[in-house]
């Protein structure tokens, strides 16, 4: 499945816009600040249920609105809206609401790459963990319960932490959720970098390309210790220290983390492989293909490396990209922003 169209009312800087997209790859070009990632963003409202820039409606509701709407309709004629206002929202498809927003991301699967994925330090090191703990969702749905019980218990052990209680008391339900997503996470691993070497041997990519999450412990007795271990820290920092929430995410190309020695041009070319490789595992555990939204990915490549990052993507169902002017590739739906 893939949208055919994507309607905005009260989205940042349109008031009402209206694009529409066909199978393959679709190039959204225009001007920086014309838009372009508004509609990524209402895409990923439309599949998940929140953007993937912020939390706060109020970020994204157009100045002096007090509600916003947008909607998407499928090649198989399906309707998927949002109605959302500063402090509410709800998704309906076929004007069906779903009671469960959560429940939704099984419905229209994304994969989403953005020029601030390949940051790694500080809060990004915390959205690589939580873009692995989607695609664990799309994957194992049944860890979605999981990762929603170690984020409450996570939560509730913080909020003793700061009221000086006796937090270990959260550890044995702690202990036993992380046990279940790392144990998932090297799952993950091990598929995920099985299908990068698929990706890098098909398009003769002479460059080791993987991700190492670093963290995972998957003896209970281990991580009772680490915990016991991380007492002292935990009360100087007021929160819980370790856990799959603190784990690092590596990027590696040729064994060196590529925030310290790729280029612009290898990043963006690395997260092509990334989401690609993203895509495929989803497409094969799930049999739901996602939609791939990559923004702004082209702006520092070569002609050559343009046209091997479309390559890769030019047998998905659909990907969107967008980029500043045209392109020169055969079988590319071209989208003026402006038009």
């Amino acid at each position: 499945m893939y949208i055919e169209e994507v309607c905005v009312t009260n989205l940042r800087s349109f008031k009402k816009k209206k694009i529409s997209f066909k199978e393959g790859i679709n190039i959204l070009y225009g001007p920086n600040g014309s838009g372009k990632t508004t509609f990524l963003e209402a895409i990923s409202l439309l599949s998940l249920g929140r953007s993937f820039k912020t939390n706060k409606a109020t970020d994204y509701i157009s100045r002096e609105e007090s509600f916003y709407n947008i909607s998407g309709k499928t090649n198989n004629n399906t309707k998927v809206e949002i109605k959302g206002q500063k402090n509410k929202k709800a998704v309906f498809v076929n004007s069906e609401i779903i009671k469960k927003i959560s429940d939704h991301i099984y419905f229209l699967p994304t994969i989403i790459n953005t020029p601030d994925e390949t940051v790694l330090e500080g809060k990004n090191n915390f959205n690589r963990n939580k873009n692995i703990n989607k695609n664990i969702i799309l994957i194992e749905p049944k860890m979605l319960k999981t990762i929603k019980d170690f984020s409450t218990i996570l939560k509730q052990r913080n909020s003793s932490i700061k009221q000086r209680e006796d937090f270990f008391i959260w550890n044995p339900q702690l202990i036993e959720t992380s046990k279940k997503i790392w144990d998932q996470k090297n799952i993950y691993e091990q598929k995920i970098n099985n299908e990068i070497i698929k990706i890098t041997q098909k398009h003769n990519i002479n460059k080791e390309t993987k991700i190492k999450i670093k963290g995972i412990t998957e003896n209970k007795k281990d991580i009772e210790s680490l915990l016991y271990k991380s007492k002292e820290k935990d009360i100087f920092k007021n929160t819980t220290t370790v856990g799959p929430h603190k784990d690092k995410i590596e990027y590696l190309l040729n064994g060196d983390e590529i925030k310290n020695k790729a280029s612009q041009g290898e990043r963006s070319v690395f997260f092509s492989i990334l989401k690609k490789a993203e895509s495929m595992l989803i497409n094969k555990d799930s049999k739901k293909e996602p939609i791939v939204l990559l923004d702004d990915i082209l702006s520092k490549l070569d002609n050559n490396n343009t046209s091997l990052v479309l390559d890769i993507f030019k047998n998905n169902k659909q990907t969107i990209i967008t980029h500043t002017e045209k392109i020169n590739f055969p079988n590319v739906n071209q989208i003026k922003i402006d038009e």
